[in-house]
């Protein structure tokens, strides 16, 4: 069909042109054109995101570690420890033993050694730096009365070689007052010291008083006292130090330390005390480093003190890191062990049997010398590790190694008038 023509008055309409649509090339080009031809200054850089630390909660941006050069600046700080080694000025120690053991008396060691004023003294090998001027180490004392706590601070001055006076003059002490942490206006009393800067250390014997009310095996009730603890230690910048029982008998492990796992998961170093004793008398305390959150080089060895009276009156405290007669056995022992456990790693073997390191070393040699344990390499938490576990029948093995089988074990002959013979 032919096309008709236009009519005059008909025309044809032009096509629209697509506008560019926003933050596309065209609409960049277009926007540039015109700020040239209306020479209009260039558009200012948007600003920067604000950094991450500043998007954190006041509480929070203080303490936040932000980037390389804040995060590796903090291996260059050093520790400040009360207790070197051990005790730093923001830590939780639980020092737990059996009844007698001698783990009041190591806390009034450092306690004294802490309040005392000139040159800093050793407990345990270790130094201890005094508190500042005007803070006081409080000890909150419920397990013993005012004159037996004189009595070991007197002995504790006198041990030490500090002048009683001048060191117990920066000692508060509470023996028997009925101290009880549930009660918030002791409490927020003990908290009130703290922010006024007087306390540089403080000692509560024992946890089972203090702390009492709430369930021990309870992990709530234990977490809480934990949050009261740390914000003792926040409010002070001081170290505590809670003296708590074992679950019964001795302190061989940190499964022996009474009440929920939450006391020792929240405490920054944990010192098993054990006494040896005879006829009911302490000869001696064995005091081994149980738990120690910050790492170090070596792990510390386990120390023996014991507290006795000199002819002429004085007391005395000798000290010894030489190793006990269960160390001398700890071959018998880790064997046992990993009989009744399976594999284990060398830290792992420590800590169940609250050995030295080096006492392990040794065991683990002379175990391979008998033959009677063997290593392999397991994967833990995504890295390869060694551990050790018992073998089942060393002569059997034995046999293996020389290339004989094992002899079977004889049949029992059967009896004369035996009707299945």
């Amino acid at each position: 069909m032919a096309r008709q023509p236009l009519a005059e008055s008909e025309t044809i309409a032009p096509t629209p042109t697509p506008r560019p649509r926003r933050g596309s090339l065209l609409d960049v080009e277009a926007a540039e054109r015109a700020r040239r031809t209306l020479d209009l200054p260039p558009a200012p850089a948007p600003a920067p995101p604000p950094t991450i630390d500043r998007l954190l909660p006041p509480a929070l941006r203080g303490a936040a570690l932000v980037g390389f050069d804040a995060i590796s600046s903090v291996s260059d700080e050093p520790i400040d420890y009360v207790w070197h080694g051990l005790l730093a000025r923001d830590h939780l120690a639980e020092v737990t033993g059996a009844s007698g053991s001698g783990k009041t008396t190591l806390a009034f060691l450092v306690g004294a050694a802490a309040a005392a004023i000139g040159e800093p003294v050793d407990v345990l090998g270790r130094r201890v730096t005094p508190i500042a001027a005007g803070r006081y180490v409080v000890i909150i004392e419920e397990e013993n009365g005012k004159r037996s706590c004189r009595d070991k601070l007197l002995a504790s001055c006198e041990m030490l070689g500090l002048d009683p006076r001048t060191t117990l003059d920066r000692v508060l002490l509470l023996a028997r007052a009925g101290f009880r942490a549930s009660e918030h206006e002791a409490w927020n009393g003990l908290l009130d010291l703290g922010r006024k800067g007087r306390i540089g250390l403080v000692i509560l014997d024992s946890r089972a008083r203090i702390f009492a009310g709430g369930d021990a095996n309870d992990e709530n009730s234990q977490a809480a006292v934990a949050a009261m603890i740390a914000g003792l230690i926040k409010a002070s910048g001081a170290p505590v130090i809670v003296v708590s029982h074992t679950r019964k008998g001795a302190a061989d492990s940190l499964d022996d330390v009474s009440g929920s796992h939450q006391r020792v998961a929240a405490a920054d170093v944990v010192l098993l005390v054990n006494a040896k004793k005879s006829d009911g008398r302490v000869l001696s305390s064995r005091v081994v480093v149980a738990k120690l959150r910050d790492a170090v080089d070596e792990h510390p060895e386990p120390v023996t003190f014991a507290i006795s009276k000199e002819k002429a009156g004085r007391w005395r405290c000798a000290v010894s890191t030489a190793a006990s007669v269960d160390d001398a056995n700890a071959h018998d022992r880790v064997h046992a062990l990993l009989e009744q456990r399976g594999e284990l790693t060398k830290n792992e073997i420590r800590e169940a049997l609250t050995m030295s390191g080096a006492s392990v070393e040794a065991a683990l040699t002379t175990l391979f010398g008998e033959k009677r344990i063997k290593r392999t390499k397991r994967d833990r938490r995504g890295r390869e590790v060694d551990v050790f576990s018992a073998k089942s029948d060393v002569r059997e093995l034995d046999q293996w190694f020389d290339g004989a089988k094992p002899s079977a074990k004889p049949k029992a002959k059967p009896t004369k008038g035996n009707d299945d013979a």
